[in-house]
């Protein structure tokens, strides 16, 4: 992202039972919900929402191949980006 520094707000491992709704804290008020929607060839289709306290960040449902990382921009905050990191590990 062209960053010098990065600080990592928080971390959360949740089992991606079938379409259960997992809630994932990632501490400093930020929530990501994800809830699975299908699995083809070891590619997660996700729906995710991102919320800081009650504020919606984003709403989406995306793919993520197994053992890869998917990142998503929030908010700019000052002169720093929030980025959430979604992985999947079988």
């Amino acid at each position: 992202f062209g960053y010098e520094h990065y600080l990592q707000l928080g971390s959360e491992l949740a089992p991606l039972d079938a379409k259960t709704q997992q809630r994932l804290n990632l501490n400093q008020g930020f929530v990501v919900f994800v809830t699975p929607k299908a699995v083809e060839k070891n590619v997660h289709e996700i729906s995710v929402e991102w919320y800081s306290g009650r504020v919606s960040l984003v709403k989406t449902t995306v793919k993520i191949p197994g053992k890869t990382a998917l990142f998503i921009k929030g908010p700019d905050v000052g002169k720093d980006w929030i980025v959430l990191v979604l992985t999947v590990t079988e």
